[in-house]
């Protein structure tokens, strides 16, 4: 099984949500494959998450521009689960990567969780 994981680079990621993430990212059995950009922030802590745990990960970077919107497109064409942690300084604000790979997400109807944070 393949999983998208992403989230916002601003996403307020303290240790006791880390924690909760990596507690998150073992539910899925062995052998499941973790998507992520590799973006600073949220994704960078799932690449380093996935090398300490020895989880099979598959990288998805930026090429910048307009090649992000592609790219999230194929990430979520990709995954057969997609979980987005979303900045709550930015909910509203629909023109955010892990916002428009939420989106493709749903239009695909893909198994789609996304959370947020707060206090």
């Amino acid at each position: 099984m393949k999983v998208a994981i992403v989230g916002s680079t601003t996403f307020p990621l303290s240790p006791e949500v880390g924690g909760e993430v990596i507690d998150l990212m073992r539910e899925y059995p062995e052998g499941t494959v973790f998507l992520t950009r590799g973006s600073a922030g949220f994704d960078t802590f799932v690449v380093t998450v996935c090398e300490m745990l020895g989880l099979p990960l598959r990288l998805y970077p930026s090429e910048g521009g307009s090649k992000n919107w592609d790219r999230d497109v194929k990430i979520v064409k990709d995954a057969a689960e997609v979980i987005v942690f979303l900045d709550p300084a930015t909910l509203d604000d629909q023109n955010t990567g892990t916002a428009h790979i939420l989106a493709k997400a749903l239009d695909q109807r893909k198994k789609t969780r996304a959370f947020s944070e707060a206090h």
